[in-house]
């Protein structure tokens, strides 16, 4: 067997022993790049009798309980093959990094607890002879953050919302809002990370089932209550957040929003991701048009004054407004 061959083997080996309800054959069909579902599911079999005859009866498949045919492999002893490398602790640590620049400082401390536990669990002698390189592409590599100050969330505010939305209750806690400090109790839905974190919640006793939310900095003596939260079964956070541009949602606001920009910028423009739903289209003059649908006006505009004057809010009037008069033309490069 070809060493790629084998390493791909030994990689899905791993991947379903990891797993404690098995691996889909509709997952491992994905892996492959055959042109058609048929030749997947070949060489989906190919590789399960692969398995079969390197692990024998530790190998079974079985269907689960959506009725998918499944891979199972028993994996203790495919933990003496694990072998830690200087990339993957390097990538762990930029992860971390990344999720405390980004505000979301609990996830940043479960991830550093894990990559402790992944250092304690691998044998000794392996841990040494990873550390001269993991220091060094460790010391070589380094996360920049969002230009401009950012809020600071405390985990003793995230640990309660997160222990909240697990056990589905409902928590209180005191806002510093533009009226003064106030207390709320509130059903939590889910919580948005951005420049901003923010929590979605419905407050208790409200009317209708629209949440609002509330920036997670601003909140104080937070507290999980022991009444029930009731959350929508049909409400998920990923749809609920692409309703807005960044992390802030107002439902006056949202809106088809349309940017256009000019030829000059036209290949950056292209590279940028703006909206999950976006629609890119390059029009005949060289320029690109952007559309997509969220609400958070604000949010738009600090994304769209690195643009300068090579950007044009179509849609809507109040962002056109709200930028009108503030698009420099003497930058000297773009996002």
């Amino acid at each position: 067997m070809a060493y790629d061959k084998a390493a791909d083997l030994l990689e899905l080996a791993l991947e379903i022993a990891a797993r404690r309800f098995g691996m889909p054959y509709a997952d491992i069909d994905r892996r492959s790049d055959a042109p058609t579902d048929s030749a997947k599911r070949r060489n989906t079999q190919r590789m399960v009798k692969a398995l079969e005859a390197v692990f024998g009866a530790r190998l079974s498949t079985d269907y689960n309980d959506q009725g998918e045919k499944c891979v199972f492999l028993e994996g203790d002893k495919l933990r003496e093959l694990l072998q830690l490398k200087p990339d993957e602790m390097t990538a762990l640590d930029r992860s971390i990094e990344t999720l405390t620049t980004s505000n979301a400082v609990l996830d940043a401390e479960n991830l550093k607890m894990l990559r402790t536990k992944i250092r304690l669990l691998a044998p000794a002698p392996k841990r040494r002879s990873i550390e001269i390189d993991y220091e060094a592409l460790l010391s070589a590599s380094h996360v920049v953050a969002r230009p401009g100050p950012s809020p600071r969330i405390e985990p003793a505010t995230m640990r309660p919302l997160t222990e909240a939305l697990l056990a589905m209750k409902q928590v209180s806690f005191d806002y510093k809002g533009s009226n003064g400090l106030h207390s709320r109790t509130v059903h939590p839905y889910g919580v948005i990370f951005g420049y901003r974190a923010y929590l979605v919640a419905l407050v208790h006793g409200a009317s209708g089932d629209r949440p609002s939310t509330w920036r997670i900095d601003r909140m104080a003596n937070v507290r999980v209550l022991e009444q029930p939260s009731n959350v929508p079964p049909e409400f998920h956070i990923a749809a609920h957040a692409k309703r807005s541009f960044g992390a802030f949602q107002s439902e006056a606001e949202y809106g088809e929003v349309e940017w256009r920009f000019s030829p000059k910028v036209a290949e950056s423009a292209l590279s940028f991701r703006f909206h999950p739903d976006q629609q890119m289209i390059e029009e005949g003059d060289g320029s690109v048009t952007v559309r997509f649908s969220a609400s958070g006006h604000l949010e738009m505009a600090w994304a769209l004054y690195p643009w300068g004057s090579h950007v044009e809010v179509v849609k809507p009037e109040p962002l056109r407004r709200m930028v009108e008069g503030f698009q420099r033309d003497d930058f000297p490069g773009v996002p």
